[in-house]
């Protein structure tokens, strides 16, 4: 299984999503920052762009675990990717009790970070391992 093409590719997305979309959130920082302030009210401004980098860092996230969370459902494995998704809720629920109260929406969006923080690195660990050792699950249907 190590001599497979997957197993030579296993970590090309994950840094190729990390390059796009770190170069996608920063060329969207100026077009959102001018922007804004036509869709959002003038006393809500000042909040709104204080939340802007939380949010262009949030979508860069969300996107590299739908990759890597797809390539466990890929593999026929969506029982572990359930699994760190709920953990990753737990995750995100810890981080709205430890940090909403004393930092308002900003800690709110940190939750919503560290939630994908950690459903990457649990995604990526645990499909590193399926290709690497091969998955256990045996399917009803043999293709020829």
């Amino acid at each position: 299984m190590k001599d497979s093409l997957a197993s030579r590719l296993r970590n090309r997305p994950l840094f190729v999503w990390l390059g796009v979309g770190g170069v996608l959130a920063l060329a969207l920082v100026y077009p959102a920052r001018s922007g804004i302030v036509y869709v959002i009210p003038p006393e809500a401004l000042t909040p709104a762009l204080a939340l802007l980098p939380y949010a262009l860092a949030s979508l860069v996230l969300m996107n590299i675990n739908s990759v890597l969370t797809a390539s466990l459902v890929g593999l026929h494995r969506t029982d572990q990717k359930s699994v760190i998704v709920i953990f990753g809720v737990g995750v995100q629920l810890l981080g709205i009790l430890a940090f909403v109260r004393s930092h308002g929406l900003v800690g709110l969006a940190w939750a919503q970070i560290a939630q994908y923080a950690f459903t990457i690195v649990a995604a990526w660990l645990v499909l590193q391992r399926n290709l690497t050792r091969g998955s256990p699950l045996k399917l009803a249907v043999h293709w020829k």
